[in-house]
């Protein structure tokens, strides 16, 4: 059911079987599913016929495996490893908030795109969550990213926490979370520009495998995603996840950049296969 990659694999197709361009499918994702089949058979057709195909991460690599055994498919880091930490922008929109923090120790919250308990009234899952990280010692700051996301303003207000929704450049958001002890996020991108940063993400699982294979370019160091839409029974173990971080800080950026630095270098092939 999902439109573009419909229009996507159409394309490629017809460029390369009726218009006979050189056409590659690069720093892309898989998402084959037997609910509502439709693109399995679309890739199955356009795949084969294509002069080169990377993907961005291991799962979507298997779920193309599976799902048209033999395709010549190759490997390659997301492209998002290619930046550094120079990267990051320390803008006056990043000033503002670390002026609303003053000082104190704080951690990030950015939900993605998965739906999450947020009730109002202080009795929701993600309520009691942001809660429990805060403990006494650290500040939140949610940041909201994308309309979808405006519900988490009044969780900041429940739990005395900072809410900002003026980070609108993946530069800004570098920025903001080098400084944190860690981030919690559902979202593909995020916990790879954060530990390019050294900064450590507790991830929840998206709408599909992305985060499970993001976190597998990482070398597996964040573990294995957490259930969004079911918080309460894993929140002793996400509490414990993030003291872990914080007691450890300085050695998880170090072991974060140093795992984005060998990516990096990797992402580099991509240039020689289209080639």
């Amino acid at each position: 059911t999902n439109l573009s990659a419909i229009r996507e694999l159409f394309l490629a197709w017809l460029a390369k079987d009726r218009l006979k361009i050189p056409t590659v499918f690069v720093n892309g994702g898989i998402h084959l599913t037997d609910v509502m089949p439709v693109l399995p058979a679309m890739v199955r057709k356009t795949f084969p016929r294509l002069d080169a195909i990377a993907v961005r991460e291991p799962r979507s690599l298997r779920n193309l495996r599976e799902y048209v055994p033999g395709v010549d498919a190759r490997l390659f880091p997301d492209s998002a490893f290619v930046f550094t930490p120079e990267v990051a922008r320390r803008s006056e929109v990043v000033a503002a908030v670390h002026r609303r923090i003053g000082g104190s120790p704080y951690f990030c919250f950015d939900p993605g795109p998965m739906p999450i308990d947020a009730r109002r009234g202080g009795r929701s899952a993600l309520h009691r969550l942001i809660a429990a990280l805060k403990g006494d010692d650290l500040q939140a700051v949610l940041v909201c990213s994308a309309p979808a996301d405006e519900f988490i303003e009044a969780i900041a207000d429940e739990t005395d926490s900072l809410y900002v929704d003026t980070i609108t450049d993946y530069r800004e958001f570098m920025a903001l979370v080098s400084d944190a002890q860690y981030l919690v996020s559902g979202r593909y991108h995020n916990p790879i520009l954060a530990a390019i940063m050294g900064c450590p993400t507790i991830t929840l699982a998206s709408t599909n495998h992305k985060v499970h294979g993001a976190c597998e370019m990482l070398d597996g160091a964040l573990g294995t995603p957490y259930d969004g839409t079911s918080l309460l029974p894993d929140l002793d173990a996400i509490v414990h996840h993030a003291r872990g971080y914080v007691q450890h800080r300085a050695e998880w950026n170090e072991r974060l950049r140093c795992i984005c630095e060998r990516r990096r270098s990797e992402v580099m092939g991509l240039g020689d296969l289209v080639n």
